[in-house]
């Protein structure tokens, strides 16, 4: 009996000390934050700008910490970095108003203003703009709820329009399910990128020496296609692409990061 009620004392000693194990990265991460935030506030935003770097670096950000440093950059007159950020936040908080704004006012600054092209199926399913991942799956299975009840009602009872609300909830259904694909796909293989230096020549091939195709500007958006050794074959148009060096543009998608990934302790709670 002693033992046992030794080893249970142990046991709740190791999960007590591994619960503040756990808590102290979280607790320092939240220092961290509001110290961004008053650095920005004070406008010291080069301090910030460190700041927010650091909590991205550290693990997962939530939307509000990318905005922040998007602002930050703003702040410094560096536009690419900044609509990098935007675009990053905008992929975790699709609907906030200050970010779409704030975005709007940055592409103005630039001097190319370019939108990389869409594709069809990202017109075909423009609703999911507005949506994060996480959101249009909750959408997917409330439909799909939905019509397993319609199945359920239709075993039960044959009535008429029932048999036409299944045919509605069926399509519906279908392209609901159509759009979580393919927003699962978008953001899994997004090739967008942001030049990130004052001016970027874009040349006929991935060499110094090659023809010089035309130049872009910080700011600038750009689709990435393939990759070589220190440089990058973009496209801006569909009669408009060419090789860039590697280090004057930084692509929208984190490597090695969920594109949903957030750090939602702290993603709402100051700006």
């Amino acid at each position: 009996m002693k033992r046992n009620a030794l080893v249970m004392v142990v046991m709740m000693l190791l999960l007590v000390g591994a619960a503040l194990v756990s808590a102290e990265p979280v607790h320092d991460r939240e220092a961290l934050f509001f110290r961004a935030n008053e650095a920005y506030g004070a406008g010291r935003f080069q301090e910030a700008a460190r700041a927010y770097e650091q909590l991205i670096g550290s693990g997962p950000a939530g939307g509000d910490v990318y905005y922040n440093l998007g602002n930050c950059y703003v702040k410094l007159h560096r536009l690419g970095m900044a609509l990098l950020n935007y675009e990053r936040a905008r992929i975790l908080i699709p609907r906030d108003a200050d970010l779409a704004y704030n975005s709007s006012y940055a592409i103005k600054q630039t001097l190319d203003r370019i939108t990389p092209e869409r594709h069809s199926l990202d017109n075909a399913f423009f609703w999911t703009d507005s949506l994060t991942r996480p959101e249009a799956g909750m959408v997917f299975a409330v439909i799909n709820i939905l019509l397993w009840t319609l199945l359920l009602v239709r075993l039960w009872r044959r009535s008429e329009w029932s048999f036409y609300a299944l045919l509605v909830c069926t399509a519906v259904w279908f392209v609901s399910g159509s759009a979580l694909g393919w927003k699962w796909y978008g953001l899994a293989h997004d090739s967008k990128a942001v030049v990130i230096v004052d001016e970027a020549q874009v040349l006929a091939g991935p060499d110094s020496q090659d023809t010089l195709l035309f130049k872009l500007h910080d700011g600038a958006m750009a689709i990435r296609e393939r990759r070589e050794p220190g440089w990058e074959l973009i496209r801006v148009s569909k009669d408009k692409r060419g090789w860039i060096r590697q280090d004057q543009l930084r692509a929208v998608r984190r490597t090695g990061e969920s594109s949903e990934d957030g750090w939602k302790s702290l993603a709402g709670t100051e700006r």
